[in-house]
């Protein structure tokens, strides 16, 4: 019980990982956003991590490849979809924006990323799935890799726990503009205020809003 907890915190780690490196290329390459692409602070996109663990999970599915990595695509979009509807609805903030995809859902979802997902999840059976029994077996026999992970799992529930209280703040300001909701990407909301939430942050909020046509 105690070692399948383990794998499950590995990769849900590495998978966040290796998101946090995909979406750092992608919008600093391509996005041309020079920017942390993530909702916390350090190196980890967690619902790559939770992708990780699902892949693994469908591993052990019987049923062919095509259906395995067709049902992840639904299932990612289907968490994607829950997660920014969550932030939208409780925290008045999108963390990403699809809005300028065709056939988006409010920003949150669009059929381009569910290709992504589907893509991305036909790569890890090809080549990383083979190697990742190999991988686990090295990380629990090296008690210095375990003690590690141990830490950055730790690292990690404190910076969840600063984002969420970061996103509360920001609720709180939003509800005393008396504004149900600002179209602005988390992403966007980062870079501009440079998550500071001092006096100069406030005026330069409310400025953006003065300048969007809210009132």
């Amino acid at each position: 019980m105690i070692n399948k907890f383990f794998e499950l915190l590995f990769l849900f780690l590495f998978g966040s990982l290796i998101g946090y490196i995909l979406e750092f290329f992608y919008r600093n390459l391509i996005d041309k956003e020079y920017i942390n692409p993530g909702f916390l602070k350090g190196p980890y996109i967690p619902i790559y991590g939770f992708g990780l663990i699902l892949l693994n999970l469908f591993s052990y599915f019987s049923f062919n490849l095509f259906y395995k990595i067709i049902l992840f695509g639904i299932v990612a979009t289907l968490i994607e979809l829950l997660t920014g509807l969550f932030f939208l609805k409780f925290f008045k903030l999108k963390l990403w924006d699809y809005s300028y995809l065709k056939f988006n859902y409010k920003g949150i979802i669009a059929p381009l990323f569910s290709i992504y997902w589907i893509l991305l999840s036909l790569f890890y059976y090809l080549f990383l799935h083979p190697l990742m029994s190999l991988i686990l077996n090295y990380v629990f026999s090296n008690q210095f890799l375990l003690f590690l992970g141990g830490i950055i799992f730790g690292i990690l529930l404190i910076d969840f726990g600063i984002a969420f209280n970061l996103s509360y703040k920001i609720r709180k300001l939003l509800l005393n503009t008396k504004v149900k909701r600002i179209n602005l990407s988390f992403s966007e909301f980062r870079k501009r205020t440079k998550i500071e939430l001092n006096e100069k942050f406030k005026n330069h909020f409310k400025n953006h809003l003065k300048n969007k046509g809210v009132r």
